[in-house]
C-alpha cells in the first residue's frame, strides 16, 4: 500500500502529484503544516516533509509507536490511540525521536476518544457516548478539561472552524456548538443529517458517512473572503518554577491562512510563528518578561494582549528521616513543628523551627493506632481506630499530654477541626444504621460531647468554616452543614470513578483521586460549591502521577503524585487549574501539609523534605469572593461566598466625580447557606453601587 497526494485545485478534475509507497496498514493521517503524519500499523509512526508535494521526503520514524491510531497532529504534537481507548499525546517535534507527555481518558470513565479535532490550544474530541470533550494543551504535559457537551445520539467525529465546532452523530444529525467560551458551548442550529465523518474548508462543511452520501453546507459568515484575524481567546499572565518550561498559547478566528509571530518585549522571536510558544526552561532572570503573539492573513494583522511571566525560586531547607520501622499515616503542620501519625508506633513530634536542622522531640505513645492528626491551637486532636480520638495538649510539643478522650463504638480513621467542632471520619454503628462521621463538640476540650452524625466521611474528610465534605462510596462525597450535624447533607459531587482526598477553600471544593482504570494517573476536580445545594463541576487537570495528598493555601494547591514527586497548581482561576511548578522527589511522595510559605512533603521512605516558597505569588493569599446581583420578587438580591472570614458588604450612591466615594455598611444582615452568604433589599430610585470589603 501507499499515499497518493492529489492537486485539487481544479475540484473536478484532481491531478496526482505525488506518491510514497511501502505503508502496510495505514490507520490514521494528519497534516500539521508542511509535515504529514502517518500511522502504518506495521512502520509506527511517519513523518514526511511535504513542502514539495511531488516529492514527499521522510524525515523521520517511530518504530515503538506499532499498532497506534493517529487522531491530529499540531506543530510538534501527535495525538494518538494505541487500542487502550483514550488519547495519548506525543512529543515528535524531534522528527527522530518521540516523547510521551501525557495520557488522556475521557470524564465518563473507559472509552475512546476518536478523531480529534486541534484547534489552537484546544482538542476537541467524541468520547465514544453522547459527549464532545474540550481539552486545554496550554501545557501539554499537564492537560485541563475544560468543558464537556453533552448530545443526543452517539457523537462520531467533530470538526471546529473558528469559534465553531460541527459535530457528526448516529442518531440526532449534525449538530453545531458555538465554542468561543470552551467551558461553555452554546448549542446552534444544526440538520437532520447524521453521518460519521465531518470537515471543514472555507466557509462549507462537508458531512459524510451517512445514507444522503456526501452533504455539503455553507455558513456564508464562516472562512469567508477578506475577514481579518480576530482573537477568540488570548494568552493568560504565567507564574512558573524556575528550570520548569511553560507555554504560552493563543486562539483565532479569520480568513485562512493564519500567520503568527510571538513577541518578547517588543521583539519577534525567531521561529516562534505557532499558535502556542513553548520556553523549554525559564530562569529566574525572565521573570517580567512580556510575550504577546501578532496574528495576520492577507486582509489584516492584530496583536493580543501583552502577558507576563513571572519565575519564583523553590528552595529544599532541610530533611529529616523517621526513626527505623516508622510508617506514617497522616500529617499535620505548624510553621514550627511538625505532627506524624504513625499507626501502633503513636505520634512523632518534630521541631522544624531551624529546618536545616530538624529534631525529633517526642514519640507519644497512643492508647489505640494512631491513623490521622490534627492541630489548632494549642491542641492536637488524634484518631485511634477502636480506641476513638484523644485529645493532647501540646502547648510544650515535648512533653504532649493527653487531656481528653472520646470513646467510640467503631473505627476513627480521620479527623479534622474547625472552630470548636471536631469531626472524626470512620465507620459507627449509629441507631439508624451506620454514620461515617461523629460530630463532637469540643468547646471543653477535657470531656467531648456527641452532637451529631452524618453518613459521609469514612475514609476522605474536609472542612472549611461550616462546610464539610466527606465520601460516601468511592464515587460519591456529600457536603453537609457542620452547625447542623445530623440535617440532611446538601448536594452530592461524583468526580469520577473513585474518591479521593478532598480540600476546600472558600467556595470552591478540590479532589485528588486515582483514575483506577490507569496503571498510574489521576486527576485532580475543582467544583464551584458556594451555593452548596447546587454544585458547578469546574474543570478536570490531568496528573503525571497517582494522587496521594492534597493541601491548599490561599490560591495555591499542592498534589502529591507518587512517583511523579509535588506538583503545585495555580487555582486562582478554578474554571482553568494551571501547573506552575513541581518537586521531584527520590521516592514516592506521599504526603504534603503547608504551614505560611513553608511546605512539608513526606515521602515513602519516610524522609520529611521542608520547602520553601516565600517567592510564590498567591500563597497564603485568600480567595476574593465575587458579588453577584439579581432581581427576586421585586427585591434587590446580592449573594457572595464567604471564605475563613466574612466580608463586610457596603453600599454607596455614587462613584467618582471629584469627591471621595462614601460608602456605608448595609444594615441588614445576610442569611447564611453554608459558605454561602444572601442580603436582600428593597429596590431604591436612583444608581446604587455595592462592594465587599474585608474586616
Amino acid at each position: 500500500g501507499g499515499l497518493m497526494i492529489l492537486d485539487l485545485s481544479d475540484p473536478a478534475n484532481p491531478v496526482q502529484v505525488g506518491t510514497y509507497a511501502g505503508l502496510d496498514g495505514l490507520a490514521g493521517i494528519a497534516l500539521s503544516g508542511t509535515r504529514l503524519y502517518l500511522a502504518d500499523q506495521e512502520s509506527g509512526i511517519l513523518i514526511l516533509d511535504v513542502s514539495d508535494p511531488t516529492r514527499p521526503v521522510l524525515m523521520g520514524r517511530h518504530p515503538s509507536l506499532r499498532m497506534t491510531r493517529l487522531l491530529a497532529a499540531s506543530g510538534g504534537l501527535v495525538f494518538a490511540t494505541q487500542g487502550r481507548g483514550g488519547m495519548q499525546i506525543l512529543d515528535v517535534s524531534n522528527a527522530v525521536g518521540s516523547v510521551a507527555l501525557s495520557y488522556l481518558y475521557p470524564p465518563s470513565g473507559p472509552g475512546i476518544l476518536v478523531r480529534a479535532t486541534v484547534s489552537g490550544n484546544l482538542v476537541f474530541a467524541p468520547d465514544g457516548f453522547a459527549s464532545v470533550v474540550i481539552y486545554d494543551l496550554s501545557d501539554p504535559v499537564h492537560p485541563v478539561l475544560r468543558g464537556r457537551h453533552e448530545i443526543e445520539g452517539r457523537v462520531r467525529c467533530v470538526a471546529v472552524a473558528g469559534h465553531l465546532a460541527f459535530v457528526a452523530t448516529e442518531l440526532a444529525g449534525l449538530a453545531v456548538l458555538d465554542v468561543s467560551d470552551p467551558a461553555k458551548p452554546v448549542p446552534l442550529p444544526g440538520l437532520d443529517v447524521s453521518g460519521s465523518k465531518v470537515v471543514t474548508s472555507g466557509n462549507r462543511a462537508y458531512l459524510a458517512g451517512g445514507k444522503q452520501g456526501l452533504v455539503i453546507l455553507e455558513y456564508p459568515d464562516l472562512g469567508a473572503d477578506a475577514i481579518p484575524p480576530a482573537i477568540i481567546e488570548g494568552p493568560r499572565d504565567r507564574t512558573i518554577a524556575a528550570g520548569q518550561p511553560v507555554w504560552f498559547c493563543v486562539r483565532a478566528d479569520g480568513s485562512a491562512p493564519l500567520r503568527y509571530q510571538w513577541q518578547r518585549d517588543g521583539e519577534d522571536i525567531p521561529g516562534a510563528t505557532q499558535p502556542c510558544l513553548a520556553l523549554s526552561e525559564v530562569a529566574l532572570a525572565d521573570s517580567g518578561a512580556r510575550f504577546r503573539c501578532v496574528i495576520s492573513n492577507d486582509h489584516g494583522a492584530v496583536a493580543s494582549k501583552e502577558v507576563v511571566l513571572t519565575v519564583f525560586e523553590q528552595r529544599l531547607l532541610g530533611r529529616w528521616s523517621a526513626p527505623s520501622g516508622w510508617v506514617s499515616t497522616a500529617l499535620a503542620v505548624t510553621p514550627d513543628t511538625v505532627y506524624l501519625s504513625g499507626g501502633e508506633a503513636g505520634l512523632a513530634v518534630v521541631r522544624v523551627s531551624d529546618p536545616a536542622e530538624p529534631v525529633l522531640l517526642a514519640v507519644h505513645e497512643t492508647e489505640g493506632p494512631a491513623k490521622d492528626v490534627a492541630v489548632t491551637n494549642h491542641l492536637a486532636f488524634v484518631a485511634e481506630g477502636e480506641a476513638g480520638l484523644s485529645i493532647l495538649d501540646v502547648g510544650d510539643p515535648a512533653h504532649p499530654v493527653r487531656i481528653g478522650r472520646h470513646a467510640v463504638e467503631g473505627d476513627a480513621r480521620r479527623v479534622v477541626v474547625t472552630g470548636n467542632l471536631a469531626l472524626v471520619g470512620g465507620d459507627f454503628p449509629v441507631d439508624d444504621g451506620r454514620a461515617g462521621t461523629m460530630v463532637l463538640d469540643v468547646s471543653d476540650p477535657t470531656h467531648p460531647v456527641t452532637v451529631g452524625h452524618q453518613p459521609a466521611g469514612s475514609e476522605a474528610l474536609a472542612v472549611s468554616g461550616r462546610l464539610a465534605i466527606g465520601d460516601v462510596s468511592t464515587r460519591l462525597s456529600l457536603l453537609f452543614d457542620v452547625t447542623q450535624p445530623s440535617g440532611p447533607g446538601w448536594g452530592l459531587l461524583m468526580p469520577a470513578y473513585s474518591t479521593g482526598k478532598p480540600a476546600l477553600a472558600g467556595g470552591l471544593a478540590v479532589m485528588a483521586y486515582p483514575d483506577w482504570y490507569l496503571t498510574s494517573g489521576g486527576r485532580v476536580a475543582l467544583f464551584d460549591v458556594s451555593d452548596p445545594a447546587n454544585t458547578v463541576w469546574l474543570a478536570d487537570w490531568y496528573s503525571g502521577g497517582t494522587p496521594h495528598d492534597l493541601a491548599i493555601s490561599g490560591r495555591v494547591a499542592f498534589v502529591t503524585q507518587g512517583t511523579a514527586g509535588l506538583s503545585i497548581l495555580d487555582i486562582s482561576n478554578p474554571a482553568w487549574p494551571t501547573w506552575i511548578g513541581g518537586f521531584p522527589t527520590e521516592a514516592e511522595a506521599l504526603l504534603v501539609g503547608v504551614a505560611g510559605t513553608r511546605v512539608f512533603l513526606l515521602t515513602a521512605d519516610q524522609e520529611l523534605l521542608i520547602l520553601d516558597y516565600a517567592d510564590l505569588p498567591g500563597l497564603s493569599e485568600p480567595f476574593a469572593p465575587v458579588l453577584s446581583v439579581g432581581l427576586s420578587d421585586g427585591a434587590l438580591v446580592l449573594n457572595w461566598t464567604a471564605a475563613e472570614e466574612d466580608w463586610i458588604l457596603e453600599a454607596a450612591d455614587r462613584l467618582g466625580g471629584g469627591a471621595p466615594t462614601r460608602w456605608q455598611p448595609v444594615e441588614a444582615a445576610p442569611s447564611a447557606l453554608g459558605n454561602r452568604r444572601t442580603v436582600m433589599l428593597p429596590l431604591e430610585a436612583g444608581p446604587k453601587f455595592y462592594r465587599l470589603r474585608r474586616p
